[in-house]
């Protein structure tokens, strides 16, 4: 059972992988005005151009067994120096990816999941003497090399982009929630500084509201650390889930402020759902994992002084990608509703959409895309070229 841990990671990010979403989430957070600047100093080129790239090159590796660099994409709108930036930045010679692969490899029970360097660089020279060829072996890669991997380009020596990558995920989880909730049925709201004995304090970061209850959200961006993936047990799985703990804790500092009548919501007697919105998927599967996460969690609050608060407001962790899905369903059933029966189980931290189905099979919810204009916003420049996805299922 402690392998399902190891096990989930490796084999769920190619199951239902929905790129489409994941490229779009990235780029709209990207494209948040605090991060331009990490964004212009690690790429050197615009977001627009990186993604058109590797549309366009992921597409072309489908059809050819041969990409090369000596083509011409200025018709799509990339000038010849960010062409340059691309390949440079997703491409490497085989030989270097070789040497990569010998490094990252290990003796451990890790070794049949250690990291592997075509998700850094994608692209593979082959030949010294012609430069301009590479290998796309899975196109696929070269799509999450920006969708998820663009992230440790930005985050590397470079302190203050965690501050800049969480307003820009916050951001987002709003527009999120704002697409899910409707008025008036729904209350969306972002909670602004209040003070506290002369301290200045955030509180949540978002509240969702209706008849019956209260979803309180905390947004946070750290990632589980590749050994807390890979391995069962390991230092950096418990270090992972204590810096998760630590955001569960602070989460309910903030929600007692908040029942307290500290901050600028005004408490009333429906029930408070936490819910912990990371940006990666934590996959909080296996048992011992979540036996662990509960028992680090239930020791800070009663450091706290909160242990009744997480028995009548048990906090649920959910990825962003999940609740995109799920906040639908969420928004039909109701939140007191839904999460009543969400909080009866240990085992709640699993996929939320799924408890749409399994548990109120007698309610239809027609799932929509949040975003519909998302494919103009990427890729409104090819229109002339290509027709672009349209509707994209969340099934």
């Amino acid at each position: 059972m402690k392998a399902m841990h190891a096990l989930v990671h490796q084999q769920a990010r190619w199951q239902h992988t929905r790129e489409w979403d994941r490229m779009y989430r990235a780029y709209r957070i990207y494209s948040h005005s605090e991060l331009q600047p990490f964004i212009e100093r690690a790429i050197g080129m615009r977001l627009s151009s990186a993604w058109t790239l590797a549309l366009a090159i992921a597409g072309g590796a489908n059809r050819s067994d041969v990409i090369s660099s000596r083509d011409d994409y200025r018709v799509i709108g990339v000038t010849t120096e960010e062409q340059k930036r691309f390949f440079r930045l997703v491409g490497a010679h085989r030989c270097r990816i070789k040497r990569r692969l010998e490094s990252s490899r290990r003796i451990d029970a890790g070794w049949a999941r250690s990291w592997n360097a075509l998700e850094a660089t994608p692209l593979v020279r082959l030949h010294t003497e012609r430069p301009w060829e590479y290998l796309c072996p899975m196109p696929s890669l070269l799509l999450s090399r920006f969708s998820e991997g663009l992230f440790y380009d930005l985050v590397e020596g470079k302190e203050s982009f965690g501050k800049s990558y969480g307003h820009a995920f916050e951001s987002y989880v709003g527009e999120v929630l704002h697409a899910q909730f409707e008025a008036p049925t729904h209350k969306v709201t972002q909670e602004r500084p209040y003070m506290v004995r002369k301290q200045q304090k955030h509180g949540v970061d978002w509240i969702v509201s209706d008849a019956t209850g209260h979803m309180m959200l905390e947004c946070k961006t750290r990632r589980m650390k590749l050994n807390a993936k890979i391995l069962p047990e390991s230092e950096d799985l418990q270090e992972s889930l204590e810096d998760l703990a630590d955001a569960v804790a602070q989460h309910y500092r903030n929600i007692r402020d908040a029942k307290q009548g500290l901050s600028h919501w005004v408490p009333d007697e429906l029930p408070i759902y936490p819910v912990i919105l990371t940006y990666e998927d934590w996959r909080i599967f296996s048992p011992h994992v979540v036996h662990r996460l509960h028992h680090l969690v239930d020791d800070r609050l009663k450091r706290l002084d909160l242990s009744e608060l997480v028995q009548v407001a048990p906090f649920v962790v959910s990825s962003i990608a999940d609740f995109e899905a799920a906040g639908q369903a969420i928004s039909r059933i109701g939140i007191a509703k839904f999460f009543s029966v969400r909080v009866q189980t240990p085992y709640r931290h699993f996929s939320l959409k799924d408890v749409a189905a399994q548990s109120f099979p007698e309610i239809r919810i027609t799932y929509k895309r949040l975003f519909p204009k998302s494919d103009e916003e990427m890729f409104g420049h090819l229109s002339h070229l290509f027709p672009l996805p349209g509707s994209v299922s969340t099934d």
